[in-house]
């Protein structure tokens, strides 16, 4: 978290006088990453890595380490509609891993998820504020595997339903790239595709910081 704060400094350093154009026809492609700000480490939605240690004052029982890792990418390919708004495509794709320092336990999962979304740009010189709605509909995998007595390996696919929106603003780097920051809310649903006879789903709702790049395509037109 320590390096993408820094990265994002220095960035911002090298904003300019916005010429960026939001016209009708232009297009735009971005990628872009939700950094995990708590101390457990990344997960399937965000993006880092950390470590947990259990200690026992109890000489009988081992230090128990755990390892996690998360990234997740969000490709983006959008059109502008209208000036200033672009409609478009999300391809949201994920991987995380949890283990044992022992490699005793490990739980892997693996999200693909598609779907749309529409921004607002509200022009103005250095700072460009937007807010945004996207939804979109996927697959998660994942694998919960433990070697010791007794042991099991076990599989899993869920269904995901999500939606959310936010307020943000983009950094103008140069005519056709911004560095972008949101904050947004999402509300996912997830549902077992086997072994569900009850239709159980889990539902969650979260709020987080999305940080990435946008780079602007095309001529555009003028009306």
């Amino acid at each position: 978290m320590r390096i993408i704060t820094l990265l994002c400094f220095i960035l911002l350093l090298s904003v300019q006088e916005s010429q960026a154009q939001f016209e009708k026809g232009k297009g735009l492609f971005s990628i872009s990453t939700t950094p995990n700000i708590s101390s457990s480490g990344g997960n399937v939605f965000t993006f880092g890595f950390g470590s947990e240690k259990r200690k026992s004052d109890n000489s009988g029982i081992d230090e128990d380490v755990t390892k996690t890792f998360g990234l997740n990418l969000t490709p983006r390919f959008g059109l502008f509609v209208a000036d200033n708004l672009s409609l478009g495509i999300d391809l949201n794709t994920a991987f995380s891993r949890n283990k044992s320092d022992g490699g005793e336990r490990k739980f892997t999962q693996g999200l693909l998820a598609v779907g749309p979304f529409a921004r607002y740009y509200f022009v103005s010189d250095k700072f460009l504020p937007f807010v945004e709605l996207n939804s979109s509909i996927g697959t998660i995998k994942g694998r919960s595997l433990f070697t010791g007595s007794p042991s099991h390996d076990t599989e899993f696919t869920q269904s995901l339903i999500s939606y959310g929106g936010g307020v943000g603003v983009s950094a103008v780097l140069s005519d056709h790239i911004l560095l972008d920051a949101m904050l947004g809310y999402n509300r996912r649903m997830f549902k077992r595709k086997l072994n569900n006879d009850d239709n159980s789903r889990d539902i969650s709702s979260s709020v987080g910081v999305r940080l990435g790049f946008t780079f602007l395509l095309g001529g555009g037109t003028s009306e």
